[in-house]
């Protein structure tokens, strides 16, 4: 990536001036002043504008580069946002939103955003240091990492403790694959403790997450971190089968269990394996389900899924029918 292809882009659209949407203080740059990348740099691309309102908002349309010895920062004290309609873009180190006491929105509907080998494995860090907000909400398009390479989403607990990240997955549109995904947490230790949220929204579907070698989420239960799970039914035509989440193609079983699970029907304090889940759809129909770490998707029994339970089923069986023939 090179000051010339990143200058010369016209995908970076922010309050449609041309100017002013990135910082230019410090190590960080505008687009006319990104150096040639030398393969050590370790300095930002940031959008941290302190206004509140459409200024903040930046588009990405078609492909921006990769960024293999850089990080992406999007950060602001009102909100910086980013909108991925289409093209790609890829980091080698860090994409982080939000940061410290700053406020950092994704919303992609297209486009490809990769993670690859930098410095350090890249890593998606939604809800970034002490007092971030960060989201990521997909609808569309995809996010990846190379076939021989390490990438990482961590949805809170990244950079230092006290942050907070939602990540929302819409409907069976996108898709998503990555290395590792880590909620409320940086590691296995509970380091930099925060609040994740992982929002699957099914509209005909949900697309699930994929893992290649691990799901981690609040390992330890410590009060300092929170994962929550939250799954809405948007339509009535809810899927007859188990509602799939999470698949781990690894052989390592999930560490850790949410905090919380839209629905919940146990009183125990955590969201545990068998756990009864009522959903409901925009009429108010409710679909009950059990909570599982351990399905079975693709041979490994350690993907996380809700399993209908027998009268669900038939309720659903019925429910399909009806709602195939009102849309006649």
């Amino acid at each position: 990536m090179t000051s010339s292809v990143f200058a010369a882009t016209k995908d970076w659209v922010g309050d449609g001036t041309g100017a002013g949407e990135w910082s230019a203080d410090a190590n960080y740059w505008n687009p006319s002043g990104i150096p040639v990348d030398t393969g050590n740099s370790s300095d930002y691309v940031k959008n941290q504008k302190s206004t509140v309102g459409d200024a903040n908002v930046l588009t990405l349309s078609t492909a921006a580069g990769d960024f293999p010895y850089t990080k992406l920062t999007m950060a602001a004290t009102g909100t910086a946002t980013l909108k991925i309609i289409g093209g790609s873009i890829g980091t080698g180190n860090e994409f982080q939103v939000s940061d410290a006491g700053k406020k950092g929105d994704v919303i992609q509907t297209g486009g490809a955003v990769t993670t690859f080998t930098g410095k350090t494995a890249g890593k998606l860090e939604i809800g970034y240091k002490a007092g971030g907000i960060g989201s990521w909400s997909i609808s569309g398009g995809s996010i990846g990492f190379g076939a021989d390479e390490a990438g990482q989403i961590l949805v809170g607990g990244a950079g230092a403790s006290g942050s907070t990240g939602t990540f929302t997955v819409h409907s069976a549109a996108p898709s998503i694959t990555t290395d590792k995904f880590w909620v409320g947490t940086k590691d296995l230790a509970g380091a930099y403790p925060g609040t994740g949220n992982v929002v699957f929204e099914l509209t005909d579907g949900v697309s699930p997450i994929n893992a290649k070698t691990s799901v981690v989420i609040d390992p330890l239960g410590a009060a300092a971190c929170v994962a929550n799970l939250v799954v809405t039914l948007t339509d009535e035509l809810v899927p007859a089968g188990p509602i799939v989440l999470f698949k781990t193609s690894g052989a390592t079983a999930v560490v850790g269990t949410f905090d919380t699970v839209t629905g919940d029907q146990s009183p125990w304090d955590r969201a545990l394996e068998g756990d009864q889940v009522w959903l409901s759809t925009p009429l108010g129909v409710v679909h009950k389900y059990t909570l599982t770490y351990q399905y079975n998707a693709d041979g490994t029994a350690n993907d996380i899924a809700l399993v209908p339970e027998p009268a669900t089923i038939a309720l659903l069986g019925l429910g399909l029918l009806l709602a195939r023939r009102n849309r006649k």
